[in-house]
C-alpha cells in the first residue's frame, strides 16, 4: 500500500524573514532553529545563511559622487 503524498511531508522547512522585526531578527531565526534541538553544531552556518539573506534583501546605500581627477579636474579648476 502506497502512502498518499499528503500523508508524507518533505523535510524542508521555510522561515519568513520579516524586513521590520529589529536588527536581531537573524537571531530569532537561529534560536527557532536551536529550540527544534535539531544539529546544534549548524548553529554558526545558520545564521551565516539568514545574515547573508537580509544582507541581500536590504536596499544598497547611494554611491558619493566620483571625484574628477588629473587633467579634466585641472581644466575644470582653471575655468572657475
Amino acid at each position: 500500500v502506497k502512502a498518499s503524498p499528503s500523508a508524507v511531508r518533505g523535510a524542508l522547512t521555510t522561515s519568513a524573514i520579516r524586513p521590520r522585526s529589529g536588527s536581531r531578527r537573524s537571531q530569532g531565526i537561529v534560536a527557532q532553529l536551536a529550540k527544534r534541538s535539531y544539529r546544534p553544531d549548524l548553529r554558526a552556518a545558520a545564521l551565516a545563511r539568514v545574515s547573508a539573506l537580509v544582507r541581500a534583501q536590504k536596499e544598497p546605500k547611494p554611491s558619493p559622487p566620483k571625484k574628477i581627477r588629473g587633467a579634466k579636474a585641472k581644466a575644470l579648476e582653471a575655468a572657475l
